[in-house]
């Protein structure tokens, strides 16, 4: 499972995933803020180079 921040234009979403390219989305937290959502779930966040994706993360 993955957990990732993703711009979405005017919010920022905590997406979780089965698999960091899938588009199917298991659950998602949004805000106005991308570091709440970073300090929302304890993980060894990691940046990232894909499209409105800021930060990943392996969890599970």
């Amino acid at each position: 499972m993955y957990a990732i921040i993703k711009n979405q234009g005017s919010h920022f979403e905590l997406q979780y995933k089965h698999d960091i390219n899938s588009r199917v989305v298991s659950y998602a937290e949004r805000a106005s803020n991308p570091e709440w959502l970073k300090v929302s779930l304890t993980a060894d966040w990691m940046e990232c180079e894909k499209e409105n994706v800021l930060w990943y993360a392996k969890i599970g």
